[in-house]
């Protein structure tokens, strides 16, 4: 019997994997500005730091006291982690701060972990589960996340918390399906229901095929009424409140994701139409659903609203002061998309062929395309035109990175024929050699010496050398890094030099590589099986 891959398998493979691939250290000043917010909320009880010229992100605020200038969120969820690998230091009399650092780290390679695992289950209810693996797959070897889940950015979790909630409204969206008037189908609303092979086919007598909610029946997409008021019965209270339940979670999540990061309230829209999308006609339940997702935001809101008041004394301070929207929108947003430093389309290959098929994913998943459309415009244009739309010193478009799950979606319909497959290994082969470059060197040395450079007069000049120059992407910088031998080295194969005992420094390490394998051998093995694709229906054309 073929072992079924289930969500944890997955969470299980990825989060060894990044772990494993944790770097030396934060990297960068905003991980360090973040760790010692969490050291100051954990040792003091207190958002407030010591000034420090060196990193001008920590910024003065009311009544002279300095504070980090980014949002609590990341901070918070740091704080389990930095005390466990403070106390792990001091009852085996480690190196605490290296230990703390280390440990700390565990949020972003736990939350990409978790970003990709969340876009399974999404998958899954679209394409089954073959289908489903393979686009967690290209996502998460092929498509940045690998690379930010080692570096202290707050990225890999503002992607957990995005690819969430647009599963948890699916899932809404798909049971609120079997209690509506009528079945809208492919049409408007085909999360419900999964295409069937007739479909596929032309033929006229397959219909579709139901979700797991319906039991069995199978229903006309083009026109199906119910005789009885399902929301009447026991059944249908169940639904309603389960709906309830997972709209609301899909507003806790979105929310705990605008406390990492505020900018995150740039996708609202894109989920509002989302939810109205997959919600049954009617205005009443629509208006309602969009009410009970801003009910579990508006805690986090409020959180966000009081943290700047308290820093700065105002609400609406967040920290930015004098940085602008001042790029030119075309520039910023050709940077992007075309840039040979900073391209998506170069640093996450297999989006290639997701904007390919993304016509065939817009006409048999309609809500979902419109979303992702909408996602796309609304990161492009506010991204385009900020002052650092590239993201500073990091490894390509950081900006985009939350988006980059969800975009891989559309691979899920690649059609199955020869030239297909052969394209997408081609790009998530290309996907995952340049993600491994990301992991196995650090960018900042490249970026230190352009910036370092006699011919660069500013920065300004420096990050254009960098963004528009194919001989100084950080593409090539790295590839040249790696030739000369030049890689980071990997601390949890370090563990030693921390003064853990060979209880930790041997056994964490082992651990780690036997549930990679244990979670490759049982993807694969489903992957490779004759019959592993009877779960994953054909999609349509």
């Amino acid at each position: 019997m073929v072992p079924r891959p289930r969500a944890g398998v997955v969470f299980l493979l990825f989060a060894c994997l990044y772990v494993l691939s944790l770097g030396r250290g934060l990297y960068t000043s905003d991980g360090v500005v973040m760790f010692e917010t969490t050291r100051a909320l954990a040792e003091d009880g207190t958002l407030a730091l010591d000034p420090n010229p060196e990193l001008p992100q920590i910024v003065p605020g009311q009544g002279g006291v300095y504070y980090g200038k980014y949002d609590p969120g990341l901070p918070l969820l740091g704080i389990p982690f930095y005390v466990t690998g403070d106390w792990l230091g001091r009852v085996n009399y480690a190196h605490r701060y290296r230990l703390a650092t280390t440990a700390y780290l565990l949020v972003p390679a736990l939350s990409a972990a978790g970003a990709v695992t969340a876009l399974y289950a999404l998958a899954r209810q679209l394409y089954g589960d073959r289908r489903a693996l393979l686009v967690a797959l290209a996502a998460g070897f092929g498509a940045l996340l690998w690379s930010y889940a080692r570096a202290l950015f707050p990225e890999a979790t503002l992607a957990l918390a995005l690819t969430g909630a647009v599963g948890l409204i699916v899932t809404a969206g798909r049971v609120a399906g079997r209690g509506s008037e009528r079945m809208p189908g492919v049409r408007f609303l085909p999360l419900p229901l999964t295409p069937s092979p007739h479909a596929e086919r032309g033929k006229s007598g397959g219909g579709v095929v139901p979700s797991p909610f319906d039991r069995g029946r199978t229903y006309d997409s083009r026109d199906y009424r119910g005789g009885v008021n399902q929301n009447e019965t026991p059944e249908g209270a169940f639904h309603m409140q389960f709906v309830a339940e997972r709209v609301l979670l899909a507003g806790i999540v979105f929310g705990a994701g605008m406390l990492v990061r505020a900018a995150l309230a740039i996708y609202a829209l894109p989920l509002a139409v989302l939810i109205v999308r997959t919600s049954p006609r009617g205005w009443r339940a629509r208006v309602g659903r969009l009410v009970t997702f801003g009910a579990g935001m508006t805690p986090f809101v409020a959180g966000l609203l009081w943290h700047n008041d308290l820093r700065f004394g105002s609400l609406f301070e967040f920290g930015y002061a004098g940085e602008r929207f001042s790029t030119l929108p075309w520039e910023g947003v050709l940077g992007l998309l075309a840039s040979p430093g900073k391209s998506v389309f170069l640093y996450a290959p297999p989006l290639v062929l997701s904007v390919v098929l993304w016509p065939r994913f817009r006409r048999a998943y309609p809500a979902l395309g419109l979303f992702l459309a909408l996602a796309w415009i609304t990161a492009l244009g506010f991204y385009g035109a900020w002052w650092a739309w590239h993201g500073g010193w990091c490894w390509g478009p950081r900006l985009l990175v939350p988006l980059l799950p969800l975009s891989c979606l559309p691979l899920g319909m690649l059609p199955d024929r020869r030239a297909w497959r052969f394209a997408a290994g081609v790009l998530v082969a290309l996907g995952i050699g340049v993600n491994a470059l990301g992991v196995l060197t650090d960018v900042n040395q490249h970026y230190g010496a352009v910036f370092n450079t006699d011919s660069v007069n500013s920065d300004d000049d420096a990050y254009r050398t960098l963004h528009t120059d194919p001989a100084q992407s950080p593409l090539v910088g790295a590839a040249q890094m790696v030739a000369r031998g030049e890689t980071e080295p990997l601390v949890l194969f370090h563990l030693k030099d921390t003064g853990l005992p060979p209880t930790w420094s041997i056994g964490a390490p082992l651990l780690l590589l036997i549930g990679l394998a244990w979670g490759g051998f049982v993807i694969v093995r489903a992957l490779a099986h004759p019959h592993a694709s009877r779960n994953c229906p054909l999609p349509p054309t």
